[in-house]
């Protein structure tokens, strides 16, 4: 028989290309089994033979979108110890198993992968309207501080400087990044690009501003959520020439 448990989730899974099995008298290529809880073991329902005796059996799981196979074992119960060996999705129980009398169980184990999203805006953190100069470079993002598109925005492990992932705000300077769970290293690093304009002035808890970075440690988390930074225009650039005289408190514009 043909057994599954799956970690992190449950569902359908089918199984296809078996070869040297039959369901009674009739050759059998397929069979599905349905877990209803994580983590306990459910048995196909169908009773499979051996057509051939002496001949091994190849069983091919069917991939599952969001699980990952991690691993096989078979039992006979007649019989010690586990067998079977495991290519791809393939399994093959070989031909010295497959003997009068022998009662194998095959138990596929299949683990849901958890994807942890990560993230965070781009912002100008000048005090917007709020009249309040306090309000600048405090890493908040205040009434009027609007965000900022097509920032570069790097997903680091933090030891090794790997980049992990990479991309780009949006219209309002969000960002986002989605990565499994297994994938995100214990020290993770969001760096921020700046655009030519602009200048980095703060950023939310982690933040280094010599480095444009946002360190995080690992946890159970699958979300971790509101890693801005604040960004500031400080290069001004006058496109005409020449003098304007005016009186203490006036402003004047060259456009």
């Amino acid at each position: 028989k043909i057994a599954k448990t799956s970690i992190n989730g449950f569902g359908t899974f089918n199984f296809s290309s078996l070869t040297n099995l039959v369901n009674s008298t009739t050759d059998t290529t397929t069979d599905s089994v349905a877990t209803v809880t994580a983590g306990t073991t459910a048995i196909s329902t169908t009773q499979l033979w051996a057509k051939v005796l002496n001949t091994a059996i190849s069983i091919t799981e069917d991939t599952v979108a969001g699980y990952q196979l991690t691993g096989v074992s078979c039992t006979d119960a007649n019989s010690a110890g586990t067998f079977g060996s495991l290519a791809g999705n393939i399994l093959t129980i070989p031909a010295n198993r497959i003997t009068e009398g022998a009662n194998i169980t095959c138990t596929f184990t299949n683990t849901k992968l958890i994807y942890v999203d990560i993230t965070g805006r781009v912002f100008v953190d000048n005090s917007g309207t709020t009249l309040d100069v306090s309000k600048a470079y405090n890493g908040i993002q205040d009434a009027g501080e609007v965000g900022i598109a097509n920032s570069t925005i790097r997903l680091n492990n933090c030891s090794t400087t790997t980049q992990l992932a990479s991309t780009v705000t949006s219209a309002n300077g969000d960002y986002a990044f989605s990565i499994e769970q297994g994938l995100l290293p214990s020290s993770f690093c969001i760096v921020q690009q700046n655009l030519p304009e602009y200048i980095s002035v703060s950023g939310t808890t982690g933040y280094t501003r010599s480095t444009d970075t946002i360190a995080l440690t690992k946890t159970s988390a699958t979300s971790y959520t509101a890693n801005n930074f604040g960004d500031v225009i400080v290069n001004v650039v006058l496109n005409e020439d020449g003098q304007h005289t005016v009186i203490a408190g006036d402003v004047t514009d060259y456009p």
